[in-house]
C-alpha cells in the first residue's frame, strides 16, 4: 500500500503571541510517497514436466524487478500451501532473475492426489515496501503420476490385545505396475469413543466461536470428523460457517448440512474451531449445531520402494489406548482398514439383596451388593452408587449413598453393605412401592467390555406410613418468667416454647423441622427437633427479638416443607394471638424567643416532645443541635475500641465512630503496632503501616463520623494491631434527659447565646442513639431555621469603563493593551458595624487586586476600583467582598457582582501548504517525475495570515 503522510504547519507553537483564537494556528495536508521496487513472478516451469511419485523435480521461477533500484530479497516455494524452500536473491533494477528449488514429488497426507499446487512468492514476509504488493506470487498446477498399489492384508501381534499392550501392526503392499514404485505409507487409528456437541440459537452477537479439544497420547498427527447443521429461519441475510478457518457452509435461508474430516494436523492434540459469522439476518433468527463423533490419528509413517510387480511387508509399533479401534493403512492411491477387538475391564453388579421387603417410613434396612470384575484387565477407582427408585412417582431416583473401591483385580468380587432409611415421601412425591438400584462405574468406563451389567435393581419393597406431628401448646418466657401473650413489650428477647405431640411407629428415631411465624408470613426461626422411636411429646424452642407492636399472631408449624407423609396432615399448625405494647416518642414543635435575635442576644429554644405510644419510656435523651456552626470547644468522649491482637493474616475490618451534631471529629490511639504488610486507613486515607506508635491523635475530620479500617495484605500476622481510648468532637449541642409515660407531652427549653450572625439550622432529636424500640422511628427529630441578625455587606454600582466609556458586553470592543477601569461600591446594610474584612477583583478564578482590612459602620459605603491592562481573551470579571468568609453576616448571598468582557488582538491563521521536489545535484529535472518518491528532497511552503486587529511580531512557525 502506498503510504500517505500528513504535513502540518503550526504558527506560534510557543504561544509567544496573545491571540483571540488559537484553534486556526494549524494547517494540514496529505502527501503520498512512491516506492522504487516492484517484484512480479512472470513464469514457473517443471523438469520433468510430469514426474512420477518420489521422482525429484526441479521447479524454476522467473522473477522480475520492475523498479529502478537493485536489492536483495527472499523467494519462497510452496507445495500445496506448505513451505518447500526459501532463499535470498539479488534482484537487479528492471531485470529478470531465475530461482530454482527441488521437490521429491512425495505428497503429504492432506494432499493424496495427482494434482498439486506449486506457488512461488517474492518477499514472502513483506520486508520490502513495493509500488505494487499484489503481484508478488504466482501459482501453477503440477500433475504427478501415482503408482498402482494394493494393500492386501493388515494384521496385529497379538491378535486380541488389551488396553496398554504394545502391538506390532503389519501390512502387505503390492505393486501392480511394471515400474518401480516410491511412496509413503501412513499407519492410522480411528476411534469413535467420543461425542462432542454444541450449538447456538438466536445469539446476541453476530460472530460466535466454538472450540473443542481432542487429545490422544503418542499421536503424530490427528484429524476429527464433524457434522455441522445450520439454518436461517428469517427472510434475508447470510450465515457463513468456518471449520478451522475453512469455509464449509453458507446459509441464506432454510436448512443446510455439512459432514467431513478436518485437515490432518501435527501433534497429539486436535483443536476443532468452529466460527459463525452472521450478516444482516433479521433479529439474528438463525441456528447452528455441530457434533464430533470420531477422530483418526497417525501413529507411524515411512517411505518405501516396491520393485515392479512385487509386494513388501511393512510393520509399525502401536500402543493400544482405546476400546475396539479401527486400523487404517494409507498410501497416495490405496487404502485398507480392519477392526481390532480390544479387551478391557468388565465391572458388574453380580448380586443385590435387602434385609426386609416391608418397611415403616423411617425404618433402617441393610442393602448388600456384590461387585465383580469379569474382564481381563484390573480395574481401579470404582464408584458404587445406591439409589432409591420411587415406582409410584414415575420411577424417580434418589441417591442414598456412594462407596468407592480403589481397585478390583480381573476375576475378583467384593461385598458392600450400606444402611438405607425407608422414605415414603421425597419432595412432593409419595411412593409406597420402591426398588433399590445399584450402579458400579469405573473411572475408565470407556474400556469396559460389557456396560450392560453395571446396574442391578432389587425386588419390590413396600413402605408404609408411620408418623404424625401435632403442636399442642405455645408459651412465652423472658428470664425464666412466664409472660402473658396479650401483654408483651417491644424490644425484648423472648423465648417461645411449643409442645409437639409425636407419633412414630418406625423402629428408628428421626427429626423434623418446626417453624415459628409472625402473622403466618414472617419467619421468626426454624429448628430441627429430634424425636425417638415410639410415641412421645417433645419441645421446640425459638428465640424472638420483638420488633413488632400491636395485635399479631404467632404460628408454630411442624414439618412446614411437608417432607414427611403423616397420618393426619391437618393438625400440623397451631396459632396463638398476642398483643405487643410499644412507645412512640416524637418532637412535635420547636420555637425560638425572640424569633429573629440580634447577634449576641440570648435565645430560648423550646421543644415539645410527646409519647404517642402505649408503653412508658424512661431516660430519654433530647439533643438540641446547631447544624450550621460550632462553638469552637473540644469535647472528649471515652470510647474503648480494639483490633484483634495480633492481627490475623488476610484481615480486613472497618469500624465507625460517630457523634450526631458534631462538625469535626478525631480519635486518640493509645498504641498502634503494625507490620509492613498491614495498613491503617482513616476515612479512606492510609495513615499508618509498618510502624510502632503510642499516643497518636488523628487530624480533625469534617463531619460527625470517622471511619477506621485495618487491612492485612499478606499471608502472615500483621502485628499487634491498635487500641483507641477516646474520641473528641467540636460542635454546638446540649442534651436534656426526660421521662415520658404513655400519652405524656412535655416542653423542654435550653438557653443559647445567638452567635454568630447568619442562618442557623436548629434541630431537636429525641432518642438519637435508637436505644428505645418504637412503633414509629421516623418522627424523632424536627428542624427549624433561625436567622441571627448582624452585619450585612452588599455590592452595588459595579462599572467597567474604557477611555471613560461603559463597556457593553455585546457592542464595545476592548483592544489588547488598553487600560480598563473597574469599580464597585460596598455597603453595610446590617444592624452591626463590621471591620477587618477584605474585597477582591477576579479574572475568572485568578485574583488580580485585593483590598484588605476594610471597615464599615451601619449604613456606611466604600468605593473600590482598579486599572487593568487588558489581555486578549474572553473574561468573567467578579468583585467579591469577604471572599475568605471571615465575617458572619445576616445574608451571605449578596457578596458577589459579575461582568463579562471580550478583548481582541492579533489572530494568526495558516491558509495553505504546497510541495515542490528539488532535483538531485547536477540534474536539471526531477528524475522521479511529478510524484514524491522514497528519499526525494521536498521543499514545503506555507501561507500564514493575521486576521486580528493588531499586528503579530516576533513569532515562529513549525513544519
Amino acid at each position: 500500500m502506498i503510504p500517505c503522510y500528513t504535513l502540518s504547519v503550526i504558527a506560534d507553537p510557543d504561544d509567544m503571541l496573545c491571540e483571540l483564537d488559537k484553534s486556526n494556528n494549524t494547517y494540514r495536508r496529505e502527501a503520498r510517497l512512491y516506492y522504487p521496487y516492484d517484484f512480479t513472478i512472470t513464469n514457473i516451469t517443471f523438469s520433468p514436466e510430469h514426474p512420477r511419485e518420489g521422482e525429484p523435480v526441479t521447479i524454476d521461477a522467473a522473477i522480475r524487478n520492475n523498479g529502478f533500484r537493485s536489492i536483495d530479497a527472499r523467494v519462497a516455494f510452496y507445495i500445496d500451501d506448505s513451505i518447500l524452500a526459501a532463499e535470498s536473491v539479488y534482484f537487479r533494477a528492471n531485470k529478470t532473475e531465475h530461482v530454482t528449488a527441488i521437490w521429491n514429488a512425495l505428497p503429504d497426507i492432506n494432499h493424496l492426489r495427482e494434482e498439486h499446487s506449486v506457488t512461488v512468492v517474492a518477499d514472502p514476509e513483506n520486508e520490502i515496501e513495493e509500488q505494487d504488493e499484489e503481484n508478488n506470487n504466482l501459482s501453477r498446477l503440477m500433475n504427478i503420476t501415482l503408482p498402482n498399489l494394493t494393500i492386501t492384508e493388515i494384521t496385529t501381534d497379538p491378535e486380541e490385545p488389551i488396553i496398554g499392550d504394545a502391538v506390532t501392526v503389519a501390512a502387505t503392499l503390492e505393486n501392480n505396475k511394471d515400474k518401480i514404485a516410491n511412496t509413503t505409507v501412513w499407519f492410522c487409528e480411528e476411534n469413535n469413543s467420543i461425542i462432542l456437541e454444541g450449538g447456538i440459537s438466536r445469539p446476541e452477537s453476530s460472530i460466535i466461536e466454538f472450540g473443542e479439544c481432542i487429545t490422544h497420547q503418542g499421536a503424530l498427527m490427528m484429524r476429527a470428523y464433524c457434522t455441522i447443521q445450520g439454518g436461517v429461519d428469517a427472510t434475508g441475510g447470510t450465515v457463513n460457517i468456518y471449520l478451522n478457518d475453512r469455509q464449509v457452509l453458507t446459509c441464506t435461508g432454510g436448512h443446510y448440512e455439512w459432514s467431513g474430516w478436518t485437515l490432518w494436523t501435527s501433534g497429539s492434540t486436535e483443536m476443532v474451531n468452529i466460527r459463525i459469522e452472521e450478516d444482516n439476518v433479521p433479529y439474528n433468527d438463525f441456528h447452528v449445531d455441530y457434533s464430533i463423533d470420531k477422530y483418526q490419528t497417525v501413529f507411524g509413517n515411512t517411505s518405501i520402494t516396491i520393485p515392479a510387480g512385487e509386494s513388501v511387508n511393512q510393520s509399525m509399533n502401536w500402543t493400544v489406548t482405546q476400546k475396539n479401534p479401527r486400523l487404517i493403512v494409507i498410501t497416495s492411491n490405496a487404502t485398507n482398514s480392519t477392526g481390532v477387538s480390544v479387551s478391557g475391564t468388565d465391572i458388574a453388579v453380580q448380586d443385590l439383596s435387602i434385609s426386609d421387603d416391608v418397611l415403616w417410613d423411617g425404618d433402617v434396612a441393610n442393602i448388600i451388593a456384590v461387585i465383580a470384575n469379569f474382564g481381563r484387565m484390573n480395574a481401579s477407582n470404582i464408584t458404587v452408587a445406591f439409589y432409591d427408585v420411587l415406582l409410584d412417582a414415575s420411577n424417580q431416583t434418589v441417591l442414598i449413598t456412594e462407596r468407592d473401591i480403589a481397585s478390583l483385580d480381573a476375576g475378583e468380587s467384593r461385598d458392600i453393605t450400606v444402611p438405607g432409611i425407608a422414605s415414603l415421601k421425597v419432595g412432593r412425591d409419595i411412593s409406597y412401592n420402591h426398588t433399590i438400584q445399584v450402579k458400579a462405574m469405573s473411572e475408565d468406563s470407556y474400556i469396559e467390555d460389557n456396560p450392560e451389567n453395571n446396574t442391578r435393581d432389587s425386588d419390590r419393597i413396600t413402605v408404609k406410613r408411620s408418623r404424625d406431628f401435632s403442636p399442642m401448646n405455645i408459651s412465652f418466657f423472658m428470664n425464666n418468667e412466664t409472660l402473658d401473650p396479650v401483654n408483651l413489650s417491644i424490644g425484648g428477647l423472648l423465648s417461645i416454647n411449643a409442645a409437639l405431640n409425636v407419633t412414630n411407629l418406625a423402629s428408628h428415631n428421626g427429626s423434623v423441622n418446626v417453624s415459628c411465624y409472625l402473622d403466618n408470613t414472617t419467619l421468626i426461626s426454624t429448628t430441627r427437633v429430634p424425636f425417638p422411636a415410639g410415641n412421645e411429646t417433645v419441645d421446640a424452642e425459638f428465640e424472638w427479638n420483638v420488633r413488632a407492636h400491636g395485635n399479631h399472631t404467632i404460628t408454630v408449624i411442624a414439618d412446614p416443607e411437608n417432607n414427611i407423609s403423616e397420618f393426619d396432615e391437618s393438625n400440623n399448625a397451631l396459632n396463638q394471638d398476642i398483643y405487643i405494647r410499644a412507645s412512640d416518642i416524637t418532637v412535635t414543635d420547636l420555637t425560638f424567643d425572640p424569633a429573629r435575635p440580634e447577634e449576641g442576644e440570648p435565645v430560648n429554644i423550646t421543644a415539645t416532645v410527646s409519647n404517642l405510644g402505649n408503653k412508658d419510656a424512661s431516660d430519654v435523651t433530647v439533643r438540641f443541635i446547631d447544624e450550621s456552626f460550632t462553638d469552637g470547644e473540644i469535647h472528649t468522649v471515652a470510647c474503648i475500641l480494639d483490633s484483634l491482637h495480633p492481627v490475623p493474616a488476610q484481615y480486613d475490618n472497618t469500624w465507625v465512630i460517630g457523634h450526631r451534631g458534631a462538625h469535626k471529629i478525631r480519635v486518640h490511639f493509645t498504641e498502634i503496632s503494625l507490620q509492613e504488610n498491614t495498613d491503617l486507613y482513616i476515612n479512606g486515607d492510609r495513615t499508618a503501616h509498618g510502624c510502632s506508635i503510642t499516643n497518636l491523635t488523628t487530624d480533625w475530620i469534617d463531619g460527625d463520623r470517622i471511619e477506621i479500617r485495618l487491612k492485612e495484605k499478606g499471608n502472615s500476622e500483621g502485628g499487634w494491631g491498635f487500641e483507641i481510648d477516646r474520641y473528641e468532637y467540636m460542635g454546638r449541642m446540649e442534651d436534656v434527659q426526660v421521662a415520658l409515660g404513655a400519652g405524656d407531652e412535655k416542653t423542654l427549653a435550653v438557653s443559647w447565646n445567638a452567635t454568630p450572625a447568619g442562618e442557623h439550622q436548629i434541630t431537636a432529636v429525641i432518642d438519637l442513639e435508637d436505644l428505645i424500640m418504637e412503633s414509629d422511628e421516623s418522627n424523632n427529630e424536627l428542624s427549624r431555621r433561625l436567622i441571627v441578625r448582624g452585619a450585612d455587606l452588599t455590592i452595588s454600582d459595579m462599572c467597567v469603563k474604557v477611555n471613560g466609556t461603559d463597556v457593553n458586553t455585546t457592542n464595545t470592543v476592548i483592544t489588547s493593551g488598553e487600560i480598563v477601569n473597574i469599580s464597585a461600591t460596598i455597603t453595610n446594610i446590617g444592624i452591626k458595624p463590621v471591620g477587618g474584612f477584605n474585597a477582591s477583583f477576579y479574572l475568572g478564578d485568578i485574583s488580580i487586586v485585593n483590598r484588605t482590612n476594610l471597615s464599615l459602620n451601619i449604613g456606611e459605603s466604600v468605593n473600590v476600583s482598579l486599572a487593568w491592562n487588558a489581555v486578549i481573551g474572553n473574561y468573567t470579571i467578579a468583585f467579591v467582598v469577604d471572599p475568605e468568609k471571615r465575617i458572619h453576616e445576616t445574608n451571605e448571598s449578596n457578596n458577589t457582582a459579575v461582568r463579562s468582557v471580550w478583548v481582541e488582538g492579533a489572530d494568526l491563521l495558516v491558509t495553505n501548504i504546497s510541495c515542490a521536489v528539488l532535483p538531485p545535484d547536477g540534474a536539471r529535472i526531477n528524475d522521479t517525475g511529478s510524484g514524491l518518491y522514497d528519499t526525494d528532497i521536498v521543499l514545503i511552503n506555507a501561507t500564514i495570515a493575521n486576521r486580528g486587529i493588531l499586528s503579530a511580531d516576533n513569532f515562529s512557525a513549525h513544519i
